[in-house]
């Protein structure tokens, strides 16, 4: 049997608050989730759309920026940020962009129609999301995957047609991604349906 044995003492300790002053004053901004280790750095990210890298030996602030929808692609060590309007890849070992670019431009009529995509998850080359359509009302009806290397969405389906969502107040919800395992897909409705795509070979 393995016995893990640490020391009874904090090596370092980091605050929000040692970053300044909220980007949101009537918001307090706190941790949402640890993004992971690349490059020496812990990477952290918070629930006011901040990305912060910390050594990890000292706990000191390396970089901060902010972004939405923070991965860290294990493979590569860089952090992918994908927000509704594009798309942006951060060097995790220079700090700086690799690469960025707006849905709209590269792909007008495929991810450039998204008013808003919500719970992107990167998965290899391609990213699963769930969305609305701009001049789409009564919920996210909308799941789709995106080739992030051809830049080009490659498959959508309106999962829950406004019809029905209008009429059974059914939708997708942020909280509840598009997953992509083998060659199936799984997502669950907030009247907890689960469905399930498998491709064609």
């Amino acid at each position: 049997m393995l016995k893990l044995n640490f020391q009874d003492k904090i090596l370092w300790q980091f605050t929000v608050a040692s970053l300044g002053d909220s980007p949101y004053p009537d918001e307090e901004d706190r941790i949402e989730k640890i993004v992971g280790i690349a490059n020496g750095n812990l990477w952290v990210y918070t629930n006011l759309y901040r990305l912060i890298a910390l050594d990890i030996e000292t706990g000191s602030i390396q970089y901060h920026t902010d972004c939405f929808g923070v991965q860290l692609d294990e493979v590569t060590e860089n952090i992918f940020a994908i927000a509704s309007n594009g798309w942006t890849v951060i060097d995790t070992q220079t700090f700086s962009i690799k690469e960025d670019y707006f849905f709209s431009k590269e792909d007008p009529e495929g991810m450039g129609q998204y008013e808003s995509v919500y719970k992107p998850l990167l998965q290899g080359d391609y990213f699963t999301f769930i969305g609305s359509k701009h001049k789409e009302y009564g919920g996210i009806g909308w799941i789709g995957i995106f080739d992030y290397k051809a830049r080009k969405l490659v498959w959508e389906y309106e999962l829950l047609p406004f019809e029905e969502r209008k009429a059974t107040r059914n939708r997708l919800v942020p909280p509840q991604p598009l997953y992509m395992s083998g060659n199936k897909l799984y997502i669950k409705d907030i009247k907890d349906n689960l469905y399930i795509f498998e491709r064609e070979e």
